[in-house]
């Protein structure tokens, strides 16, 4: 009887309150919403989660440009927490607006490098074929080892504290290979000069 009496006045307190949550005949939940499409519609610019301590994430419409916030970074990871899942898009862009950076230096510059230059660190860089172990697939990868990159390119790997496990920005390496290019190029045109003397 208690539970009949909390529903009809929880069903009143959501009537006075000018239906910001509904619930349909379906069973979808609309929050901000009279007519929820969705399992939950909410209509709001932004949404706050938290689980005890950790930081919130926070879904938040920017004018028209869709985010996902968090104080720390987002990681895609399976619900059984077997390991991280694969994220498709069209076009990745990462961000790197000049505005935004300070104590910038050239890897052209040889000075700059702590050891070697752009080709020696990228002679040893080992690529390799791989299966993920929680794969059931088996599907063949390419890539490298975070262990290995680490040792010659430390800023493009990152450690978890938690776990300890290594991540790897591969496009942090490119600018090496860029480099690494342009001075095999010049070796290229210093031994043609030689040969056309």
């Amino acid at each position: 009887m208690k539970i009949f009496l909390f529903l009809a006045v929880f069903s009143l307190v959501l009537a006075s309150a000018n239906a910001q949550i509904k619930v349909d005949s379906n069973g979808r939940v609309g929050i901000m919403t009279s007519s929820p499409v969705y399992k939950m519609d909410m209509n709001v610019d932004s949404y706050r989660s938290y689980f005890s301590t950790r930081q919130p994430l926070i879904t938040n419409h920017f004018g028209t440009d869709p985010r996902l916030c968090t104080t720390s970074h987002i990681v895609f990871y399976k619900p059984d927490a077997t390991g991280f899942i694969d994220i498709q898009c069209k076009t990745l862009y990462e961000y790197s607006d000049s505005t935004a950076k300070e104590n910038i230096s050239s890897l052209a510059d040889r000075k700059s490098l702590p050891a070697g230059s752009n080709i020696d660190k990228i002679k040893k860089l080992t690529g390799v074929n791989y299966n993920w172990k929680n794969d059931i697939d088996k599907k063949l990868q390419a890539g490298f080892l975070a262990q290995e990159v680490e040792a010659v390119i430390p800023e493009a790997v990152i450690t978890d504290d938690s776990t300890q496990n290594k991540s790897l920005a591969y496009s942090a390496i490119l600018p090496y290979l860029v480099e690494a290019i342009k001075e095999q190029q010049a070796e290229i045109e210093a031994l043609k000069k030689l040969v056309n003397k």
